[in-house]
Formats: structure tokens, C-alpha cells, sequence
């Protein structure tokens, strides 16, 4: 299971991309703007390789509000995408 306690918190994310990994999915947490709105982009895909050797089609994304409740809503999200996602490969 995904646990981002103490490993990334919104300022962070204000400035940079959160990228990791767990057993077989490749994760991306980021800032957007949607609608003139700060949002948390959760970006997962299949390993092995990186966001940017990843073909779009391979990835699945999904917006969170940018808070604290978003970044928890964000990581519960990628654990429910996990096993479909690893399922896939």
C-alpha cells in the first residue's frame, strides 16, 4: 500500500513533481491549474520505464483539490487503481 506520511506535503508540490514507484505501478503527484483552480494531478502507469518513455495511452490520470484532503484522496486513489493496474501488465 501506497503511504506518503512524511514523504510529500503541498509545498512541495507547489514547486515540484512527486514521482515513485510501488510493486509494478509508477506514480506522478503534481500542481495543475483546472479552470483558474490549483488541483493535485495523480498520474499513474505500468513500469518499468519513466513518465516521459511511457506512452499517454499506458497512463491513467485523475484530479484532486489542492489540499490536504486531495493529497490523501489522491494516494487513496492510486491504492484502488493498483491492482488493476498491475493486473493489466
Amino acid at each position: 500500500m501506497i503511504d506518503l506520511t512524511g514523504c510529500v506535503a503541498l509545498p512541495f508540490l507547489a514547486k515540484q513533481t512527486y514521482y515513485g514507484s510501488y510493486k509494478g505501478m509508477r506514480f506522478a503527484l503534481s500542481k495543475v491549474t483546472v479552470e483558474d483552480e490549483a488541483k493535485i494531478q495523480a498520474t499513474i502507469w505500468p513500469e518499468p520505464y519513466g513518465e516521459a518513455a511511457t506512452p499517454d495511452d499506458k497512463k491513467t490520470q485523475e484530479t484532486f483539490p489542492f489540499d490536504k484532503d486531495g493529497l490523501l484522496q489522491s494516494v487513496s486513489w492510486m491504492n484502488e487503481q493498483h491492482p488493476k493496474f498491475v493486473a493489466e501488465e
